[in-house]
């Protein structure tokens, strides 16, 4: 019986130290994400809270270990003893330079946002518990006197109180009412990536392409001409969660994550008292982005791996009805419209054999140059994307009818966007099929459609341009909670909720993947790009630029010829402002060859990006 106790007690104290080591990295999560600045105290003792309970837990299965293998070491004699120490130290060594080197990355991902002395501080903290903990197990005298006893109980009961408060405080915090207020309307958020603006209603071969995303449409309100903040994933789902431009947020290449620092949609929902959960493709959303912010599970698929988006959806669909009643915010993002195009709906069987092999490499064969498509190659292709539309529509087809049936579809807050489109021989010869290149609108018109019945209107259609920026700033308000101080987008819930157009504002949209950096802004009809330097290749892919670009999108909706005579009058405040823009963050984005893990990375290459 003794001996339990005594295992019992060490418990107790590994508890303690690993309590204090996961309150050192909790703190140092909650410091750089400036929660408490922020107001986000219920998201700050959710972090204290899983940081601590995890530290303790490991705490207390590793002390009682430690103790029985220096008891038996200590039987064998001195010897035993000394290889023990001498295997504690390689391990901790190995384990030191895991964190510092290979597995730096994952292990220690709050280290690329502090300063190298914060680092060490905390890392110090953590490995000085750690320390101490060995320590203490290895001089622990025998048999302890009376008063050490006691001073041992109270140790060990510490580390098990306080192991207790943080899994009281995982239990109790996400039960805590809804601020004064809120609606409490759940939130579904889809995200279909790659899906062109123009092809949300189109007809081919007489059949729509987007059943599912029409019937929703007229169930809600439909914004005619969406525009991205940025033509590729990473910058633009950015730009969606946290309604800043991409220069502004500052996830603009694959070695530059969504900083903690910066408020999300999913962060504020979470702080509100909503259940959070993201189920996606992975690739540019991945959470070694920084996208699994405020989400309390966020899981990265890879579908050229499962066979498509059907596991994506099937996650979320379960877990929507594991919540229960419990307003929820889900997060759902799929690569089925992304190349490679793999459904021939429109596609008959001799055209798809006479094209070919149309996988990664056959792209990068496009891209250098090396393979050129003839007009009825292209056109082949064209209906592959159109077939990889219908299938993505299906997906949601499906989600939205499972929930019908559930009866949890009438209270839901329902979104569908794109985060880019898709371009198709539209203006670049050499980076078609692609995005990332260009800021003309078959990569910036994208669809968005939100319905909520009872709440928002049901068969409306904006025609007044809005941005990607403007949706988290909408849900929010359409949840009637407070708002993202750093955001830049407005809210759209006024339309929603009564009709009529939002205010004119300009639309800007910034970061490019491939080529030179272009910035474009757009009011109303009037769209201007700049290219900086026209010299200055991201990615190393050098692409011809002109310095400046303007179109009227009424005479030439496909930006066919840039206009030079415009009036000065209609010209020369948008320009300006620009330009204002432009030198206020513009800094060459070259690509670095990033840190991204080797399975990361492959997932991105079988998406047709060229690292």
């Amino acid at each position: 019986m003794s001996r339990k106790i005594h295992l019992l007690g060490a418990a107790g104290e590994g508890a303690l130290a690993g309590w204090i080591a996961g309150l050192l990295y909790g703190g140092w999560g909650v410091l750089l994400g400036r929660d408490w600045e922020q107001g986000f105290l219920r998201l700050s003792a959710a972090k204290l809270g899983a940081a601590t309970l995890a530290g303790a837990v490991f705490g207390a299965l590793v002390s009682p270990l430690l103790l029985l293998g220096i008891v038996q070491a200590r039987r064998r004699g001195a010897a035993a003893l000394r290889w023990l120490v001498l295997a504690g130290i390689l391990v901790a060594g190995a384990a030191g330079y895991l964190a510092v080197f290979p597995w730096r990355e994952r292990l220690l991902p709050l280290h690329i946002y502090s300063t190298k002395l914060l680092s060490l501080t905390i890392l110090g903290g953590i490995g000085l518990c750690a320390g101490a903990l060995a320590l203490w197990r290895l001089f622990e005298p025998a048999g302890p006197e009376v008063g050490h006893r006691a001073a041992l109980r109270a140790i060990a009961a510490a580390g098990g109180l306080l192991a207790f408060s943080s899994l009281v405080v995982q239990i109790v915090v996400p039960r805590l009412p809804l601020p004064p207020g809120a609606t409490g309307r759940s939130i579904l958020l889809i995200s279909l990536d790659t899906l062109r603006g123009d092809r949300v209603g189109a007809q081919r071969d007489g059949r729509p392409l987007t059943e599912s995303l029409d019937a929703l449409a007229r169930r809600g309100t439909l914004f005619e001409q969406a525009t991205s903040a940025a033509p590729w994933t990473l910058p633009s789902h950015a730009s969606l969660f946290t309604g800043r431009l991409p220069y502004s947020h500052g996830a603009r290449t694959e070695h530059q994550a969504l900083r903690p620092d910066l408020a999300t949609l999913a962060e504020r929902l979470r702080e509100s008292g909503y259940r959070t959960g993201g189920f996606t493709g992975g690739g540019y959303v991945a959470s070694f982005f920084g996208f699994d912010q405020g989400f309390e599970i966020y899981e990265d698929h890879d579908e050229t791996q499962e066979g498509g988006p059907e596991p994506i959806f099937r996650a979320a669909l379960s877990w929507i009805e594991g919540v229960g009643k419990v307003p929820f915010f889900a997060f759902v993002h799929t690569y089925e419209v992304h190349y490679p195009y793999t459904h021939a709906d429109f596609v008959d069987a001799a055209s798809r054999s006479a094209l070919g092999p149309l996988g990664v490499s056959e792209l990068e064969a496009i891209h250098r140059g090396e393979r050129v498509l003839t007009p009825s190659e292209r056109e082949v292709v064209k209906r592959l994307y159109d077939g990889d539309v219908v299938s993505a529509d299906r997906q949601v087809g499906a989600l939205l009818e499972a929930l019908r049936k559930d009866g949890i579809l009438d209270s839901l807050i329902v979104v569908v966007v794109s985060d880019h489109g898709e371009d198709l021989w539209d203006h670049d010869e050499r980076r078609s099929p692609g995005h990332g290149h260009s800021l003309y609108e078959e990569l910036l018109h994208v669809p968005m459609i939100v319905s909520a019945p009872g709440l928002v209107r049901e068969g409306e259609r904006i025609r007044m341009p809005v941005s990607l920026i403007d949706l988290t700033p909408t849900l929010l308000a359409l949840a009637k909670l407070p708002g993202l101080s750093q955001a830049e987008g407005r809210s759209l819930s006024q339309v929603l909720e009564h009709g009529g157009e939002p205010e004119s504002r300009p639309i800007v949209a910034e970061s490019i993947e491939y080529g030179p950096d272009r910035f474009s802004r757009r009011e109303g009809d009037l769209k201007i790009v700049l290219v900086p330097r026209p010299e200055l290749y991201n990615s190393d892919v050098e692409l011809a630029a002109r310095p400046v670009e303007i179109f009227d999108l009424s005479l030439d909706p496909h930006e066919r010829s840039s206009l030079g005579s415009l009036p000065a009058s209609r010209t020369g405040e948008p320009l300006e402002a620009l330009w204002r823009r432009v030198e206020a963050v513009f800094r060459p984005a070259r690509s670095g060859p990033g840190k991204l893990a080797p399975e990361l990375r492959e997932q991105l290459r079988s998406l047709g990006y060229v690292q």
